[in-house]
């Protein structure tokens, strides 16, 4: 903290473009500390997780690897050079950070195709969806088409258990702008205008998100699921405060109609809440355009922070959608018997 209050002196007359994006995205970590008492009492603490006896040594792998070099001859590299027991099989996701082939501008690894997908890339569901598991969502349309009809977790699955090896779905919550069903589903930022990220509130995703998971722990005799959920909280997008996020206040969500209703079930009105990021809104943006409060940037936001109700009501309601599934994941392993 000291060499945030150092670097908001530094400030006191010539502020520069970069010490200000500098200063609004260290302060972060002081609205983090602010903001975590009130929220307990949303989430209280869990229980201490027992122990595992056996240790996973695992690795995140996708259906591309497989396609690319055989599934026994990728499992040989595994086992033989990393002690690998536990596969991480990207499943789901239209990111190719999991499912691509290396990222461009990278030099390619020594094994594999060397010819980049950037262009041919789609992403979805590398498994079979069965259809049963989707009647409540319009995202119907997910299967992944550049495998061709390979299902990914049925021809791998059978080889790995073979050799006592571990399998888990690897599921992320990354999307595409062009999937049916999707523009319905997004969230909404400040401005109203809809995002790519998918509202955890709407029950269509909520739906998918209860049918995928059900579906691969009931279709498939896997040892678990992995759930990328790499949102960041509200008051860090807002901030900007993340790799490769700029730094744009307005596009915090979500404030759609299914949040407003989630809001009134819980207490929060929804309206203040709103209020509260527009006012943070507005102290980014005067700061980035070197609008210096009277009292220096530190002592503005840490006070803006420690004494804001409607930010803290914000932050607090625009958690609970990720909470609450992530939640609902847990019980849906539970069901299934998986840990």
């Amino acid at each position: 903290m000291m060499g945030i209050i150092r670097g908001s002196m530094r400030l006191h007359k010539h502020i520069t473009d970069r010490s200000r994006r500098r200063f609004i995205k260290n302060g972060a970590t002081i609205a983090a500390a602010t903001a975590a008492a009130p929220l307990m009492d949303y989430f209280p603490v869990s229980q201490p997780v027992q122990s595992v006896t056996t240790r996973i040594n695992g690795i995140q792998v996708g259906a591309v690897s497989f396609v690319d070099e055989g599934i026994e001859n990728v499992l040989d590299i595994l086992q033989k050079r990393g002690e690998i027991n536990s596969i991480f099989l990207t499943t789901f996701t239209y990111g190719r950070g999991l499912s691509g082939r290396q990222i461009p501008g990278e030099l390619f690894p020594d094994h594999g195709s060397p010819v980049s997908d950037e262009k041919s890339f789609h992403g979805g569901n590398y498994a079979t969806p069965h259809p049963e598991f989707y009647r409540n969502t319009l995202l119907k349309e997910t299967r992944a088409p550049e495998h061709g009809n390979l299902d990914i977790v049925a021809s791998v699955l059978p080889a790995a258990r073979k050799r006592g090896m571990k399998l888990f779905c690897s599921v992320e919550d990354v999307w595409r702008e062009d999937i049916p069903g999707v523009s319905d589903c997004a969230e909404i930022d400040l401005l109203g205008q809809k995002k790519r990220t998918l509202c955890l509130f709407n029950p269509n995703v909520r739906a998918f998100w209860t049918g995928l998971v059900t579906d691969l722990c009931t279709s498939y005799d896997i040892d678990g699921i992995l759930f990328f959920n790499e949102r960041n909280g509200s008051l860090i997008s807002a901030l900007g405060a993340s790799h490769s996020q700029n730094i744009v206040s307005s596009g915090v969500t979500c404030f759609c109609d299914h949040h407003q209703k989630a809001a009134k079930e819980h207490g929060i009105d929804f309206d203040r809440a709103k209020q509260g990021y527009q006012m943070l809104d507005q102290f980014i943006q005067a700061s980035l355009n070197g609008q210096r409060p009277a009292d220096g940037y530190y002592v503005e936001f840490s006070g803006f922070c420690r004494n804001g109700p409607k930010l803290l009501r914000g932050i607090k309601f625009l958690i609970l959608g990720n909470t609450r599934y992530l939640r609902r994941f847990m019980l849906l392993l539970k069901q299934s018997d998986l840990t």
